[in-house]
């Protein structure tokens, strides 16, 4: 996972960063900036066919009483009109339906 990760968030940050494997399934990620956080955060994460998720860690965090705020849904759209399919189009649907969206290109 470590490879994967450095090697997809490079190309999308511009530098390589920080990853420190934990315990089994946690890592710890050093961003250079708050901006850098939010674009990562801002996207689902899909490592093969496990469903990353970011949390910010803070003294007297418990990843054993963590809960999901965010699910990754795939929505398929049956009769919509291909000339519809624009990713403005797409935003406003998504984001109709729940908080944030990303469109797979």
């Amino acid at each position: 996972m470590r490879d994967s990760v450095e090697k997809k968030w490079k190309s999308m940050l511009g530098y390589m960063l920080t990853v420190v494997r934990l315990l089994k399934g946690w890592y710890s990620f050093n961003f250079l900036s708050q901006e850098d956080l939010e674009k990562i955060k801002s996207m689902p994460w899909l490592n093969g066919k496990i469903f990353s998720v970011l949390h910010h860690w803070c003294i007297g965090y418990n990843s054993l009483h963590n809960t999901l705020q965010n699910k990754l849904i795939w929505v398929k759209l049956l009769g919509f009109p291909i000339e519809l399919w624009k990713k403005q189009v797409l935003m406003d649907i998504g984001n109709a339906i729940g908080k944030k969206i990303y469109v797979d290109p």
